[in-house]
């Protein structure tokens, strides 16, 4: 036997060894037994104190792990890996002990059964310190380690700045120079892993570049020749993530990492996992080069964007892919501008000269010197059963009603008819409450298309197809429809469509108007169409939505919005028609003065018969269709004091109402009756929450014997239509001064926004005069959550009560969404200015999705007519259970185990935040749209 006859045999010996015990483990008995005897062999080696008993134990139990098979389960001993990585800081100078513990803890960590549950407990625990101190001691490259880390490292998010506090964030630098210059290399494959980690953080980015980063990766990238594998991906990825800077983009184009880049784009065969991701990371480093002027000089000169529309063709499927070639075109050819000549609606310039007329710091009360509101607050809260400004007209023809009502809505000149106002046909189907009842529609769930129809967008853009080419424009706003083939209206109240361009024979792209006097909020759109044909596909592409995070997009488990059409008589959701697809992604469009980007919402579907259709985001609800329904809806006039009163005029002159409800049995202690106060609809595109303010004046009209207490028990004012502008102008978010009026509470402008400076005086006058609402609460829509929630201003419990009982109620409340804080972007809201300045602490915001739920009783179901009208229902019903006043909410809200209730957590954690609301980085709070 030669002189290494004896380790072969051994190595040999070894490895048959180990193949026995694996395929022994692998029945489920002896499995279970071997997971038993890990544990114990490592609760005893934890118990070991000394250091020689410590090293004859490691050994043993690296030994027994060399065996295991996959069959054993070593999730079990999850929560003794980080005991055992504390065995690193007690042997810091025991190498063999420090060796032998890292191969266990590598062994259990990337095992495949419970191993990632075992580096997951290792990454959340301060054993990770334990670990990054011996790898900072580690005086060569132990392979071990970088396995371990590289496994450990994925389930940290903080692992990048752990890594910089202790001072080994250039370790893996350090390790692949070392290797490159090794006699024989090891992977690297370990150790880009863990440098990929590091360069999560923009700081560690910055301090490895002045090491040489960037020429280190160049060189490696170089060696691999363009061979696509795990280590180059990860080099890619690498250098995705250090190429964010412009310095950084400067040197690598002095390395001309573009002649080493570009040929993976032109690789062809399959595409495998390990190819998508390289491709990935490619274009992400392209996309920072061409973020810079000079990166855009340098990729012209190498004709990358024909080579990336060859690249599209061949990865049709891959929305990633598409999405990074979108964008990296987005920033090389030039942008393209809305096929419009103005970008805003300006209507009431006189609006801006009053825009220094604010509110006094005290609104006004009895005492006040203005006695002329003192005066018509005492009119409008009076119980004179005489004064009523929209009398009650019983049961007539409720479509003649409409039509009369109408006619006396003022709109702005450019868009309105010539003589008064007019509804579309689609709202005569609300007054019929037998077309309520409609069966439960499920949310969309239909495949995305996006990448098709952004491949097909990005082709059309790079061929020029939209700058060059005239498509014919079928109707515009200010001139109505332009061509018989297919009629398009939005000119009736509440619509929204700006202009329609006809691309192809059933192609059409369509732009919504902005809120007026703005120049944003593209979201709620309601138009008609004529002439179309049955059994032919139509394509709408509405080309200027100003954002994505929307629930048509958030599909989750449950699914997403799907839009809704008027035919034959009656609403469906698209999504239930045939051949329909939606998609949604970011276009070439471009803001002309903000320079954002828009969204392209596309919309494919088959009509099955011909008709006379309507399109919109949600159920539409006008101004007309409230004043309708307010002077029709049937009470007992012997035992119900209900009357609508003009609180104000709008900026427009339509007439804000206030309704008054109680008991009419004894008026004369009316004034003595705590208040509550509700209003709806201060976003005009929410038209959800004036279907839950419909079901509401239902139920506290009705002779249920729950309404009948709370008139005995209450007195409410109700304003159901805070902006009677926005809603006739169709706008999305903003009153007729271009400003979110659920923004101007704090300190409302009587002439810019009086709807909200009246509603704001009447509740001071009501505090002034001892009668504060028990209860404020402020109904809105939400377009990017499920479900229907809550929020108030403080975490108490008579706070919670209210949600509570609702939770209890309502299938479609989810109280886990609900959140009780004060958020300063806010401060002007409703809830907010309510508590904080009057102290109505049972203050809320009440909020309810556009599209459906994802929890509890509708889970996967959009919310219809009948659903929204029944949330308002059960937040009168629930209104009854919490008591009469302050003292009895809260000796109430005392008793109730609010731990014991079953709070579903939101599917989807979701931060929200746009151009009038931040929210703040708490994972799990769907913070308020609105």
């Amino acid at each position: 036997m030669g002189p290494y006859g004896g380790v072969l045999v051994c190595s040999a010996f070894q490895q048959s060894r180990s193949k026995i015990l694996q395929k022994a483990c692998s029945s489920p008995v002896v499995a279970k037994k071997t997971g038993e005897k890990l544990h114990s062999d490592l609760e005893v080696l934890l118990l070991e104190r000394s250091e020689e008993g410590v090293l004859k134990k490691v050994n043993s139990v690296r030994n027994h792990l060399q065996g295991i098979g996959n069959s054993v389960d070593v999730s079990p001993v999850a929560a003794l890996v980080t005991r055992i990585a504390f065995l690193l800081d007690k042997y810091p100078d025991a190498s063999e002990i420090s060796q032998g513990v890292i191969t266990i803890l590598r062994v259990i960590c990337t095992h495949e059964r419970g191993g990632a549950g075992c580096a997951q407990t290792l990454a959340y625990s301060e054993a990770l310190n334990s670990l990054l101190s011996a790898y900072s001691r580690q005086r060569s490259i132990n392979r071990e380690m970088y396995l371990l880390l590289a496994k450990v490292c994925v389930h940290d998010k903080l692992f990048s700045v752990k890594a910089r506090f202790t001072g080994v964030f250039g370790i893996p630098l350090n390790d692949l120079n070392s290797n490159a210059g090794a006699a024989k290399e090891m992977s690297t494959q370990p150790i880009l892993q863990v440098l990929r980690a590091v360069l999560a953080n923009r700081l560690n980015v910055t301090l490895l570049n002045r090491r040489g980063l960037l020429p280190a990766l160049v060189m490696l990238m170089k060696k691999k020749q363009g061979v696509i594998d795990m280590e180059m991906v990860l080099l890619c990825e690498c250098l995705a993530a250090a190429s964010r800077s412009k310095n950084s983009v400067m040197q690598l184009l002095e390395q001309n990492v573009l002649d080493l880049l570009l040929p993976l784009l032109e690789r062809g065969g399959m595409c495998t996992s390990e190819k998508i991701r390289c491709l990935l990371a490619v274009l992400q480093v392209v996309i920072h080069v061409v973020s810079f002027k000079m990166g855009r000089k340098a990729v012209a000169r190498k004709s990358l964007c024909a080579q990336l529309m060859s690249l599209a063709d061949l990865m049709t499927g891959q929305q990633g892919l598409l999405n990074g070639i979108s964008e990296i075109l987005y920033r090389c050819l030039p942008p393209l501008r809305l096929p419009i000549e103005r970008t805003s609606r300006n209507y009431t310039t006189m609006l801006r000269e009053s825009f220094n007329k604010r509110l006094s710091s005290s609104p006004p009360n009895k005492d006040s010197s203005d006695s002329s509101l003192v005066e018509l607050f005492r009119r409008i809260t009076s119980f004179d059963d005489n004064l009523e400004d929209l009398p009650y007209l019983g049961n007539i023809d409720r479509k003649q009603v409409l039509l009369n009502l109408a006619k006396d809505v003022v709109r702005p000149p450019p868009e309105g008819m010539e003589a008064g106002g007019w509804v579309a046909e689609a709202e005569f189907w609300m007054l019929n409450p037998s077309n309520l009842q409609m069966n439960l529609e499920p949310l969309n769930v239909s495949p995305a298309l996006e990448s098709l129809a952004l491949l097909n967008h990005v082709k059309a853009h790079y061929n020029q197809e939209l700058t060059t080419k005239r498509f014919p424009v079928v109707y515009d706003v200010t001139h109505g429809p332009l061509f018989e083939d297919l009629s398009f209206e939005s000119r009736f109240e509440g619509g929204n469509l700006r202009r329609v361009i006809q691309r192809s024979s059933r192609e059409y792209d369509l732009v919504l108007n902005p809120d007026v006097n703005t120049m944003r909020h593209h979201f709620w759109f309601y138009f008609g169409v004529k002439n179309m044909t049955a059994r032919v596909v139509y394509t709408f592409n509405i080309i200027n939505l100003d954002r994505r995070d929307t629930m048509y997009t958030k599909r989750g488990n449950a699914g997403g919005l799907s839009p809704l059409l008027f035919s034959d008589g009656s609403w469906t959701r698209l999504s239930s028609l045939p051949g329909f697809s939606l998609s949604c992604y970011r276009n070439h469009y471009r803001h002309p003065l903000k320079g954002h980007h828009y969204y392209t919402l596309s919309l494919t579907f088959l009509l099955p018969a011909n008709s006379t259709c309507y399109l919109s985001s949600s159920f539409p609800y006008s101004y007309s269709l409230l004043r309708t329904h307010l002077c029709t809806t049937a009470f007992n006039s012997n035992s119900v004091f209900y009357k609508v009163r003009k609180m104000c005029n709008s900026v427009l002159g339509n007439k804000c109402y206030l309704l008054t409800i109680t008991d009419k049995s004894n008026l004369s202690r009316a004034a003595q009756k705590p208040v509550i106060f509700i209003s709806s609809r201060v976003h005009p595109g929410e038209t959800n929450s004036s279907h839950i303010m419909h079901g509401a004046l239902q139920a506290l009209l009705s002779e249920h014997p729950a309404a009948v207490s709370l008139r005995e028990k209450f007195v409410f004012y109700v304003v159901p239509m805070l902006n009677p502008d926005g809603v006739v102008c169709g706008n999305q978010r903003c009153g007729m001064a271009g400003a979110d009026l659920n923004r101007q509470y704090e300190n409302p402008c009587p002439t810019q926004h009086p709807t909200v400076f009246y509603t704001k005086a009447l509740l001071t006058y009501l505090t002034a005069n001892n009668r504060p609402p028990l209860v404020v609460c402020d109904i809105h829509g939400h377009s990017r959550a499920h479900n229907v929630f809550m929020f108030g201003c403080e975490d108490t419990p008579a706070q919670r009560l209210l949600p509570n009982v609702l939770h209890n109620r309502l299938k479609s409340f989810n109280q886990g969404q609900c959140t009780y804080k004060l958020e300063a972007s806010k401060r002007g809201a409703l809830r907010i200015s309510a508590w904080k300045e009057l102290n109505l602490s049972l203050s809320y915001t009440m909020e309810c999705t556009i599209a459906g739920c994802d929890s509890r009783g509708y889970k996967g179901f959009h919310l219809g007519v009948e659903e929204l009208k029944e949330i308002g229902r059960e937040l009168i019903f629930a209104l009854d259970e919490i008591g009469d006043s302050r003292e009895s909410i809260e000796s109430i809200a005392a008793k109730t185990d609010f731990s014991k209730q079953n709070l579903s957590v939101p599917a989807e954690k979701i931060h929200c935040s746009d151009s009038s609301s931040s929210s703040d980085d708490e994972a799990n709070v769907i913070e308020d749209d609105d």
